[in-house]
């Protein structure tokens, strides 16, 4: 039988409890919209347990979690690149492309967090892995043109979304 029938026939189905709905509506929106939502709904709710603490929609929404991708850590918030690493600059350059996602209130926390390590408007790359150290975005002594780059596209590419 050949995957694309066996997967039109839905064999998981039968897995199902009988209250789960074999169907379900799917808002068209973000990931950030849909928190917000539920934020909004359960504000006093456990969103997280992470290492035994309860944490509530509301903390969640507090903007210290917000920057650094609930809680994804501070290696998230270095500027460093390349573009193979996820971190901030990986974000911001990927969400710059899309102006809906522009406009969110996420991306422009992150964005403010990143303009906050600013030098007179040129950036220094951060926290680096070693086989990059002799390439302009993996030493720290001079501001990265690599990176100020790439900041400076980021914000190009808003100013020209509005």
């Amino acid at each position: 039988m050949e995957a694309k029938t066996k997967y039109e026939e839905r064999p998981w189905l039968k897995f199902y409890r009988k209250d789960v709905p074999a169907d379900v509506d799917i808002p068209e929106q973000s990931v950030v919209e849909t928190f917000d939502e539920a934020a909004d709904k359960w504000k006093d709710k456990t969103a997280l347990i992470f290492y035994g603490r309860k944490i509530s929609y509301r903390e969640l929404r507090d903007e210290k979690w917000r920057v650094d991708g609930f809680g994804i850590g501070e290696r998230f918030m270095s500027l460093e690149y390349p573009a193979i690493k996820y971190g901030i600059l990986r974000v911001l350059d990927v969400l710059s492309l899309f102006p809906y996602a522009v406009e969110s209130k996420g991306f422009q926390s992150m964005l403010d967090f990143v303009h906050q390590k600013s030098s007179g408007g040129r950036y220094f790359a951060e926290p680096f892995d070693k086989p990059y150290a002799e390439f302009d975005f993996g030493q720290k002594k001079e501001p990265s043109r690599w990176v100020t780059f790439l900041i400076n596209r980021i914000e190009k590419r808003v100013s020209e979304g509005k």
